[in-house]
């Protein structure tokens, strides 16, 4: 795969990293990575994947741009007041990095779609703020045996991890087990959300995805991140294997 002039000078940075170098840059440009959000999270997920020239990003999201987004959803902008995120940020990566292709989905993941839409896709990526689209996310990608990169912010904190396929590790349901009830559930409305902590935690998760892309081995695989913004201390928790009860893992090879 050759690169473009604007691309080597571009990457020139990763070309002359370890464990990167140009085999690792064909990598992420043969790459093709689904985001679902385009949000808090999303932001720095697509920022930063875009920047490094994934070649293919789907983008997912049903929502339209709001005032209240932009203090953290820094993909958009006063301008696109009322226009569909997943729009938006395919306008604002595109403008970030010509190289990279972004397909936009203006529609939410459902069990429905979720296959038609991720099937393209090597990884996949949580980047939204409820419960049941990560369900869906997740138990998709056991099913069909892909890495799934996830994340959660909320207030101060927040965490991440990712699975793996065939690993013998714990998937999302295995841990979370069913979708809480709705008045279970904190959300960022009510709670708040400190803007940063997203930009924190989407990092990590393009940080994750990058490494995978790349050949190596994620960081948080088979284990939880988590990060508390008022104290400034991070922790990772080894997460137990796969449960021999769990309705969707436990029926897949490990």
């Amino acid at each position: 795969m050759n690169f473009s002039q604007d691309e080597l000078e571009r990457y020139q940075r990763h070309f002359a990293l370890e464990n990167v170098g140009t085999e690792g840059q064909q990598r992420i440009k043969k790459g093709k990575v689904l985001v679902v959000g385009a949000g808090g999270l999303g932001s720095p997920i697509l920022y930063y994947l875009g920047a490094a020239g994934v070649g293919t990003l789907g983008v997912v999201d049903g929502d339209l741009v709001d005032c209240s987004n932009l203090q953290r959803q820094i993909l958009h902008n006063m301008e696109r007041l009322g226009q569909e995120k997943a729009f938006s940020a395919k306008q604002t990566i595109e403008q970030l990095n010509p190289n990279v292709k972004v397909d936009a989905y203006v529609e939410k993941i459902t069990e429905n779609n979720i296959e038609k839409i991720a099937a393209p896709y090597d990884i996949v990526v949580d980047a939204v703020d409820n419960f049941q689209t990560r369900f869906v996310l997740s138990d998709y990608c056991v099913k069909a045996g892909k890495p799934f990169v996830h994340g959660g912010v909320l207030a101060w904190g927040g965490q991440a991890m990712t699975y793996l396929p065939h690993q013998n590790q714990a998937c999302y349901r295995c841990i979370y087990e069913s979708v809480p009830a709705p008045d279970e559930v904190p959300d960022c409305k009510k709670n708040g959300l400190l803007c940063t902590v997203p930009g924190i935690i989407g990092s990590v998760e393009a940080m994750e995805v990058l490494r995978i892309l790349v050949g190596q081995a994620p960081m948080y695989a088979g284990k939880l991140f988590t990060f508390d913004g008022k104290t400034g201390q991070t922790r990772v928790v080894k997460l137990p294997q796969k449960s021999s009860v769990c309705p969707v893992c436990s029926k897949t090879d490990s």
